[in-house]
């Protein structure tokens, strides 16, 4: 069997892995365009994070609806939460391996860079 390599869609389908592939391909060239991609450690923590947001953008999708109960409210919101949890985890990670790469610069100045691109990286995802 072939070892899997780089960074794979599956299990979305449709737009869910156009939007997949988007999210990962915007914060790989970030990190490309600042020389800090590594795939062999970032692929992982990119996958988790464009995970996370496409299934975050789902839940949203459940809270809009006029039959959302209140257990269902407080369930999606308590799994928005985890999710959310995932995403920083992910960002910190990117920014604790890029610190560890490039000890001339201060882990905050790397990780208001990702912060930066994250909040730019909302072009990647659109909302509707």
């Amino acid at each position: 069997m072939k070892p899997q390599t780089g960074i794979n869609p599956a299990p979305f389908t449709g737009n869910d892995a156009v939007q997949y592939a988007r999210i990962t391909k915007g914060v790989i060239e970030f990190l490309k365009k600042n020389q800090n991609y590594e795939p062999a450690i970032d692929d992982e923590f990119i996958d988790q994070y464009a995970r996370a947001i496409i299934e975050s953008r789902k839940a949203d999708s459940f809270l809009c609806q006029n039959t959302t109960t209140e257990y269902t409210y407080t369930t999606i919101a308590d799994g928005k939460t985890k999710l959310s949890k995932i995403m920083n985890d992910n960002i910190n990670q990117l920014g604790i391996s890029r610190r560890n790469r490039l000890h001339n610069e201060p882990q905050t100045d790397i990780m208001a860079k990702i912060k930066e691109e994250i909040e730019e990286g909302k072009k990647w995802y659109p909302t509707n």
